[in-house]
């Protein structure tokens, strides 16, 4: 016995395969997002210029955002919000956010690399060592988190002991 199947419409067969192919692309930058070393090469000097820039605007008890321009000048801080910055640049990259605990404790996480959607990448700064927590469990391994400012809060890398290669998702 035999079946007749209807031929499947050019428009339909196209769409197939443009979801089929836009699948596997998304799953590739996924792939690609998690298993690479993204956070881009840690210069001690630079960050520690931006850091050092931030610390004298940030008073005990408070969180700020900032925005640095240029990555080879801190004096192109300027306190932005992120949605701000979003919008005149249509970028995060440089995006920074810091905070003093009332102890006067200084904490900066700064944004180096936005994958938009799957994950952001960057570097994380504190005063003191950073006390790393470990909960639950994500694709078979524990995840290692850092209490810091901003999106990024996945514990990736430890550089030394006041400096952490993180990533997140916004």
């Amino acid at each position: 016995m035999s079946f007749w199947r209807a031929p499947i419409p050019f428009k339909m067969k196209r769409a197939i395969r443009v979801a089929i192919v836009g699948a596997a692309t998304l799953r590739l930058l996924y792939i690609w997002s998690v298993y690479s070393d993204s956070t881009g090469r840690f210069d001690r000097e630079a960050m520690t210029l931006i850091v050092e820039e931030i610390r004298p605007l940030v008073k005990a008890g408070r969180t700020m955002e900032f925005q640095l321009d240029d990555w080879t000048n801190p004096k192109s801080l300027r306190v932005e919000d992120l949605w701000e910055t979003y919008k005149r640049l249509n970028r995060w990259d440089g995006h920074i956010w810091a905070e003093r605990s009332d102890e006067g404790v200084l904490k900066v996480t700064i944004l180096t690399q936005n994958n938009w959607h799957v994950v952001n990448y960057g570097f994380a700064y504190s005063d003191t060592p950073f006390v790393v927590y470990r909960e639950g469990v994500n694709k078979g391994e524990e995840q290692s988190f850092l209490d810091v400012p901003g999106l990024m809060y996945y514990a990736d890398k430890k550089i030394d002991d006041h400096w952490w290669a993180v990533s997140g998702d916004d």
